[in-house]
């Protein structure tokens, strides 16, 4: 679970297990996100 106070969204990824490849998987999706998002706005 992510949580973004400011923007007021929460990211939540529900897995059978929860392994080291996992939450790397679930960090870079959050990364790229972030990345988009800062593609659309005046950053």
């Amino acid at each position: 679970m992510a949580n973004e106070p400011l923007a007021g969204t929460r990211m939540i990824e529900v897995t059978e297990h929860k392994t080291k490849t996992d939450w790397a998987r679930f960090l870079w999706q959050r990364s790229q996100r972030v990345m988009l998002m800062r593609k659309g706005s005046l950053w």
